[in-house]
């Protein structure tokens, strides 16, 4: 009576095996299906997603440059008048002459001209005094490029571009201009694109320092 005992007990591992070989092919036969689901892009979906690509970029990007130009403008234009602004605090803080002057263009360090703070007052750059280097794009353009200044308000119809590089905008201690009664404007613009605009500081007798914006033939707002 023991020998059908002994026959089961051969069998029940065959049969284990049995089980486990049946689930490894039920896995690997899902595992299959989900490969052949997991399929790479076709070569008409790329064309297509190209294509969308491209005309896009033919739409927004002529749109893209004249903003990224005017957004320069607009930095090199807050940039110069902050460092005006910054002679005139100077000059009253010294209790002296301080002067605003022009190295012109053409140096490696100053491709578009560089405006600077004369500190000492000795009409020359000296290492150390606050500067902006232009770039070679953006550079200092001459009055009746740009539109006139009228725009601007009463009297400033009469401004005019300082006399740089021979004779600086100078403030004294009180923060006001020498010179007497004249409004001094600095246009600043990309001669090869006069489309993108133009910015500008003015500086009035009494100090004031402001800057402006204006496109191609409009009319000047303050920033």
């Amino acid at each position: 009576m023991e020998e059908p005992r002994a026959r089961t007990e051969h069998i029940a591992p065959q049969q284990n095996s049995e089980t486990r070989t049946g689930r490894f092919r039920r896995a690997y036969a899902r595992g299959a299906r989900s490969s052949q689901n997991m399929r790479g892009f076709s070569m008409v979906e790329m064309a297509v997603t190209v294509g969308i690509v491209l005309v896009l970029s033919a739409i927004t990007v002529p749109t893209l440059i004249p903003a990224y130009e005017n957004y320069r403008l607009t930095w090199q234009v807050t940039t110069l008048s902050s460092l005006i602004q910054r002679a005139r605090y100077a000059a009253v803080k010294r209790n002296g002459n301080v002067g605003v002057n022009l190295i012109p263009s053409g140096t490696p360090a100053c491709p578009g001209g560089c405006v600077f703070v004369d500190e000492n007052n000795n009409a020359a750059y000296d290492a150390g005094e606050p500067m902006v280097a232009l770039p070679s794009d953006i550079t200092i353009v001459p009055a009746g490029t740009p539109p006139a200044p009228a725009s601007m308000g009463a009297g400033y119809a009469l401004a005019v571009p300082p006399a740089w590089p021979g004779v600086p905008i100078t403030f004294n201690s009180r923060g006001t201009v020498n010179g007497g009664a004249t409004i001094y404007v600095v246009y600043l613009g990309n001669p090869a694109q006069p489309s993108w605009g133009y910015r500008a500081v003015t500086i009035t007798p009494m100090g004031q320092v402001k800057p402006w914006a204006a496109s191609n033939s409009s009319t000047w707002h303050a920033l």
